[in-house]
């Protein structure tokens, strides 16, 4: 998906851009964050999508 001027992505979308978060590791060994998929190592608990959003709010240019 593109993403137009001054368009923020979702959760989905950061998760999808940006899949390694601390419980990411932890999902390999068998630990999966809140709202995962049994088969989707990427955790989408709330905590990473916090993490996510952050950090993209830090290195976007949108205000």
């Amino acid at each position: 998906m593109t993403l137009g001027i001054n368009t923020r992505p979702t959760d989905e979308e950061l998760a999808s851009w940006m899949p390694n978060t601390p419980h990411s590791s932890w999902a390999q060994e068998g630990h999966r964050g809140a709202g995962s998929k049994e088969n989707d190592p990427i955790c989408r608990c709330d905590f990473c999508a916090k993490l996510r959003r952050e950090f993209w709010e830090q290195q976007s240019w949108i205000p």
